[in-house]
Parts: structure tokens; sequence; C-alpha cells
């Protein structure tokens, strides 16, 4: 009779040792994780390029469309801007692909790619002043890559 009790009772125990990870006190916290609509609206930053004079930073916002709301497709690149106080400014941003940036040599002027028009064939060459106003397409001849560009600053 005392082995039928051991079996029962090593049964019993087994049974509870399986059974304490459903215990909610005996599990470890749950950590927050990210729902699969979150994963696919994460912005990131493509692209960084400090500033001549270390004042800013100019970089590659990775926009992803909204789904179920946008067409399918990339994600928008917009061009931001932030300073050594830790505050960032759009410069371009909006349905953009901004495809590179880069520095005058002042560090108060940035020229770079993008297409404004989805449906563009070529990416435009823009200047935009730090301190704001309007970014109209730059006259320049088209180049493959911004490192290609040489301008001449007035």
């Amino acid at each position: 009779m005392l082995n039928l009790n051991t079996k029962k009772l090593s049964r019993l125990l087994l049974s509870g040792f399986f059974l304490l990870p459903s215990i909610p006190w005996a599990q470890e916290e749950q950590k927050p994780t990210l729902s699969l609509e979150e994963i696919v609206t994460l912005r990131q930053v493509d692209k960084a390029v400090i500033s001549p004079n270390g004042e800013a930073v100019a970089y590659l916002l990775s926009v992803p469309r909204t789904p179920y709301a946008d067409e399918d497709g990339l994600p928008w690149m917009q061009l931001h801007v932030v300073s050594v106080d830790g505050r960032s400014r759009p410069y371009f941003t909006g349905e953009v692909n901004v495809t590179d940036v880069a520095w005058l040599g002042d560090g108060n002027d940035l020229l770079f790619l993008a297409k404004r028009d989805a449906e563009a064939e070529f990416a435009d060459i823009y200047r935009k002043r730090l301190d704001g106003g309007a970014a109209p397409p730059h006259e320049i001849d088209h180049a493959a890559r911004m490192d290609e560009v040489t301008v001449e600053v007035k």
C-alpha cells in the first residue's frame, strides 16, 4: 500500500511541477512587445551628415506609408536637421523622396537630391538655407551622386 501511495504522490508532484509555470505568480514578468502594426510603422534614420561648423546634423528620416490608407510602396524619405541642443526641425517633408544630402562649406546651406513628384523620372537638386525659406530646385548640371556636384557659393 505504501508503494501505491508513493506512485500517487510522485504523479501528483510531477504534475504540479509541470503546472507551476502556468501559475501567474510563478511566471516572469512579461516584457512589452511591438505589434505588427507598430513594426511596419517604425520610423528610422537612414543617413546623417554633420555640418562643417559642427552645429547641426542633417538626417534622412524613413517614414513608412500608412497601412491600409496609403498606396503600397517604399517609405517616404524626409530631410530633417537637429541642432546641438537636441531640437529637430523638419526641412523637406511629406510624400517626398530625398535620396542624398550634403552641406555647403559654411554650414548654413544644405544641398539635397529629392523627388517631390513620385512620378518624376529624375530627382532634382535643391538648395535650402538653415534659417528657412522655400527650397526651389537648384540650377546645376545633372550628376549621378552628390559628391560629383560642384557648387559655386556667391
